[in-house]
């Protein structure tokens, strides 16, 4: 990652706050108000700073480049990349990089146009926006996901969660389970807007997730750095569930998870990290039906869908779905499927996650 630029430098040295700051540091947040402890907290820390006039404005909306900014500065020791003719572009440069971005509103118009809707960039970023955004950065700090059971016990506490777009439930659900992001007299309301208050509790939430804050680290934390091949697990599994939702919706029976086909498509997966390639066909001229019938599976049909570069489970099924040879598969006739991820660790590699999804259905 490219370092701040001299100007980057010093935008991120501004918006430190002195520790050694007594009493309360911002004129509209006195020592009474609900989120006094956590806006202190995360001033002494440089993570947010005031408005100017000795003001926070607690209650204005934050903007996802505030929130962007806020994540580099509290989870990525304030760098940046270099940042264009908006202040804030070096950030979320970074979160787009990092893969917190993906599958938010101004992720998804960067990835389809090359470039940032600064109004949109600018504007209040809404409770599903800020859940996926927490989200994407634990999961990519290796920190363990609520359960299966923990995750039905959030929809089911959820007054609203059937109106909930498919793209934002898993953040959602996993948020609200670990007390991440909260809901609202009993709904998730997220289309709602973000205050910079709310911001910095959510900002803690994320620190003892993470077992940065002074407090006790959550159970997550207790139990150890996640491994790699637990997450890629995880994700697999994810990506194979929220197939089976967009089935479901679209009046379809859900695939039938099938081991052998996942492993053939992590085999593939691993076959393209190592080789190098990128292609349906290895470089020995085998296809996904050769690998599929040399992994003992008698089929009449089979599919496959590959991908690279995407840093996370929405991001690729997304990608997926906005392409229609993929979508076809995804929403075909084949009965069965398994899904496959490899993380190459050569940091040279432009892609980095490769993903494979085989589909059959057996004879």
């Amino acid at each position: 990652m490219k370092k701040a630029s001299a100007v980057g430098v010093l935008l991120a040295a501004m918006l430190v706050v002195p520790v050694s700051a007594a009493g309360p540091m911002f004129d509209d947040v006195p020592s009474n108000h609900w989120a006094y402890s956590y806006i202190q907290d995360m001033a002494q820390q440089g993570i947010v700073a005031g408005t100017g006039s000795g003001l926070f404005q607690p209650e204005s909306s934050v903007s996802t480049a505030e929130f962007s900014t806020m994540l580099c500065s509290g989870f990525y020791h304030g760098e940046q990349q270099e940042h264009g003719e908006a202040w804030w572009q070096g950030y979320t440069q970074t979160m787009l990089s990092e893969g917190i971005l993906d599958g938010t509103q101004v992720g998804n118009g960067y990835r389809k146009y090359g470039a940032w809707d600064q109004a949109m960039v600018e504007s209040a970023i809404s409770r599903y926006d800020m859940a996926q955004m927490m989200y994407q950065l634990l999961s990519a700090q290796g920190v363990s996901m609520p359960s299966e059971q923990q995750r039905q016990d959030a929809r089911e506490q959820i007054a609203d969660y059937d109106q909930i777009p498919q793209q934002y439930r898993t953040a959602v659900e996993c948020m609200y389970s670990l007390g991440c992001i909260t809901g609202k007299d009993g709904s998730f309301c997220g289309n709602d807007p973000m205050n910079r208050a709310e911001a910095c509790v959510v900002l803690t939430q994320l620190q003892e997730q993470l077992g940065q804050s002074g407090g006790q680290q959550s159970s997550n934390t207790q139990q150890g750095e996640v491994t790699q091949e637990d997450q890629i697990a995880q994700w697999e599994r994810e990506v194979f569930d929220l197939v089976n939702e967009i089935r479901v919706e679209n009046g379809l029976k859900e695939f039938v998870y099938n081991e052998t086909l996942a492993q053939t498509a992590r085999a593939h997966s691993e076959d393209m990290v190592e080789r190098g390639f990128f292609s349906h066909e290895n470089p020995d001229g085998e296809s996904s039906s050769d690998r599929i019938t040399a992994a003992g599976i008698k089929w009449t049909q089979t599919a496959e869908n590959i991908a690279a570069g995407y840093k996370s489970p929405e991001a690729v099924v997304e990608g997926w779905m906005n392409s229609p040879g993929h979508k076809a598969n995804i929403l075909g006739s084949c009965e069965e499927m398994g899904v496959g991820l490899a993380i190459s660790q050569d940091s040279s590699d432009l892609y980095q996650y490769y993903w494979t999804q085989n589909f059959a259905t057996i004879q």
